[in-house]
């Protein structure tokens, strides 16, 4: 606790890197991401497209390398989602 306040943070470790790879590592969480957006886009109640850009953006690829990374360490560049875009 810093300041007074308690500060939440996943540290990554072996049973987490362990978890991610026995259900399949990157390409299961790509998966389920992608049926998770592609499920809550098309119920209109949580009206989701007032907090994306476009549908076009690969949001569920970058939140799957998100969790990846958060719980195995591994990091990913913006070029490896974005593979076709100009990053400045």
């Amino acid at each position: 606790m810093a300041n007074g306040r308690i500060k939440f943070a996943h540290k990554f470790d072996a049973a987490s890197t362990a978890l991610v790879e026995e259900i399949g590592g990157l390409p299961v969480l790509e998966r389920m991401k992608t049926h998770f957006c592609n499920s809550t886009f098309l119920d209109d109640t949580l009206d989701l497209d007032k907090y994306i850009g476009s549908h076009d953006d690969p949001h569920a690829e970058r939140f799957a390398r998100w969790i990846h990374q958060e719980l195995t360490g591994v990091q990913f560049g913006m070029r490896d989602v974005y593979p076709d875009r100009i990053l400045l």
